[in-house]
């Protein structure tokens, strides 16, 4: 006998196949909501936030403090931050310390000592404008022109729409053109110890510089002679007098005018004469209301063609001879130290005498009163005998210099050098 088998509950197979296909259909949804809910969870936990990143970018430039790029970077981050980043105490710490510097520096030391200090704040805390403003101010009047425009620079990038931002852009243009300026003046200063240094030819720097110097048309045919005028300081025992020097180059003949000798204006000729021939020359001297003298220096036979300079700056030039002049020992000229102050040695060699100036004076030489460029001491390098020039021997006492007493040592050579102590005597006065 067969047993029916029941028909399934189609409806019931159906709802049960749809319940659990609904559930297997939620389940995958669940999973997939859990999944993304863990990705979004994990991607935020791994974002960094624009003041976390501020931070990171901090610490590197504390560890690299010349990346400029850099610091632009983190300023131009912290002015989008809000609330401001806080200062730190460090920072603020030295940027006080660097105005205390500031307010009472009266050297350069002390100057760079308040850079220092706001430099440091700035690399504490390197989104705060003043630091790179008070630094700036500091680098600039020791001439450190270049770190103070990028402090100013980066001031300007920190305080957007500052009050001040035209005055500051205004002191930037400035400073470019001292930096300009002393570029110039630092060429000039090569050239002129170039033109003084070692290198150049001892008779040139007895003759041709330190002074007023022209090749001169001597005659009508249109010959020239090389001819020089300069200041020269001699010693007549215990006095010392300035001389005008006038040597022509081409015979080697020199002519002496003692200033003493020159009162209010007038005209001088004179001959130099040597075995060779002769030389005519006359030189017209006007004395003005401040105590300066315009020099007119020409050849007797043609009198267009000349020299023309003045007392001051023949003082100047030969100032300038003595300041750039790098020899050591005693060549034509040299820098020592005698006691607390320098000084500045220049031998005019074959001329005889060894002419000492201070410093204080050769230290302005263009923007001083060229009254004060004398010599402190004048001393001979050489004697005359048998009407020869002899070079000294022994020694010779300089005085007394800064409190201490000096005196000169001759070399068989003709060269000296300069020790502390009394003279042991010598053929020189």
């Amino acid at each position: 006998m067969l047993t029916r088998v029941p028909k399934p509950n189609c409806r019931s197979d159906r709802n049960s196949t749809e319940v659990r296909g609904i559930t297997i259909c939620l389940s995958v949804v669940t999973l997939a909501l859990a999944s993304s809910a863990t990705a979004r969870s994990f991607a935020q936990s791994s974002e960094t936030t624009p003041r976390e990143e501020f931070q990171q970018y901090v610490t590197q430039l504390q560890a690299n403090p010349s990346d400029n790029a850099l610091r632009t970077k983190i300023i131009q981050l912290a002015l989008t931050l809000d609330p401001k980043p806080a200062v730190p105490e460090d920072a603020a710490v030295d940027a006080a310390k660097g105005k205390t510097i500031f307010a009472s520096a009266s050297s350069p030391d002390e100057l760079k000592a308040a850079a220092a200090a706001f430099a440091q704040a700035s690399q504490i805390a390197p989104w705060v404008p003043d630091n790179y403003y008070n630094e700036g101010l500091a680098l600039e009047k020791v001439k450190q022109y270049d770190d103070a425009i990028r402090d100013l620079n980066f001031y300007l990038l920190a305080a957007p729409g500052a009050s001040d931002t035209a005055d500051v852009r205004g002191k930037i243009e400035g400073i470019k053109y001292e930096m300009s300026k002393a570029a110039s003046e630092a060429q000039d200063n090569e050239l002129l110890a170039r033109k003084y240094g070692a290198g150049a030819d001892p008779l040139d720097l007895l003759y041709r510089y330190g002074g007023a110097f022209s090749d001169l048309r001597i005659d009508g045919l249109g010959n020239t002679h090389g001819v020089s005028l300069k200041i020269s300081t001699v010693r007549d025992g215990a006095a010392m007098y300035d001389e005008l020097m006038v040597c022509d180059l081409d015979v080697m003949g020199l002519h002496q005018i003692r200033l003493t000798d020159l009162n209010g204006s007038g005209n001088i000729p004179f001959v130099i004469r040597t075995s060779r021939g002769q030389a005519n020359f006359v030189m017209n001297y006007d004395q003005s209301l401040h105590g300066d003298m315009e020099i007119i220096l020409s050849p007797a036979a043609n009198t267009t063609s000349s020299i023309r300079t003045s007392l001051s700056e023949l003082y100047r030039e030969r100032a300038r001879e003595a300041y750039y002049a790098k020899f050591v020992r005693s060549s034509v000229g040299s820098r020592q130290f005698l006691g607390v102050p320098e000084t500045v040695v220049l031998d005019n060699r074959g001329f005889g005498v060894i002419v000492l100036f201070d410093t204080s004076a050769l230290d302005h030489i263009d923007d001083g009163d060229w009254r004060a460029l004398e010599p402190s001491l004048v001393v001979f390098s050489s004697y005359s005998a048998g009407g020869n020039t002899h070079p000294c021997s022994g020694t010779s006492d300089l005085g007394i210099i800064d409190g201490a007493r000096y005196h000169v040592e001759y070399e068989s050579d003709g060269t000296w050098n300069i020790f502390s102590g009394s003279a042991n005597g010598g053929t020189c006065p």
